[in-house]
């Protein structure tokens, strides 16, 4: 572990006395690897990984994968995305009863990863409008929705 700069140590615990510790300690851990994993294309796809609390199409991963050689990450069948990003669904199914005939918009979207959610949201009667002002960026965000299918 890197060890962290003792001014931010010395904040941390005067900010939060009674979760200091843990705080600092967890900031030591390994990153954890998730995926969101495209339900019509490869449902199967990780099956047998620890599925993210909140979102059913999410993966959390015992190994990384190598994605750039990965031709199944090329083909749109999953999304490597941070499993704290997926909450977007969850929180979208407590606030809409129904998702049929919804419109969202999604502003400085790039790289894709919650566009891609709200597509599998909104569904087939849905509409998901994404945008990247950044031009090297939203190459990115054409790119992963293509490949999701999403277009």
């Amino acid at each position: 572990m890197t060890s962290l700069p003792t001014k931010f140590c010395e904040r941390i615990k005067i900010q939060f006395p009674g979760e200091a510790d843990a705080l600092i300690e967890s900031l030591g851990w390994p990153a954890k690897t998730s995926v969101h994993i495209h339900q019509k294309k490869a449902p199967e796809l990780w099956s047998n990984e620890q599925q993210v609390k909140w979102y059913s199409s999410g993966r959390i991963l015992t190994e990384r994968p190598s994605f750039t050689f990965d031709p199944l990450l090329h083909a749109g069948c999953y999304y490597p995305q941070e499993s704290s990003s997926m909450i977007l669904h969850h929180i979208l199914v407590e606030i809409f009863e129904k998702s049929d005939h919804k419109t969202f918009l999604d502003l400085c979207a790039s790289p894709g990863g919650k566009t891609l959610v709200l597509s599998e949201f909104a569904g087939e009667k849905g509409r998901v409008i994404s945008n990247e002002l950044n031009r090297s960026r939203n190459q990115v965000l054409k790119e992963n929705v293509v490949k999701w299918g999403a277009q």
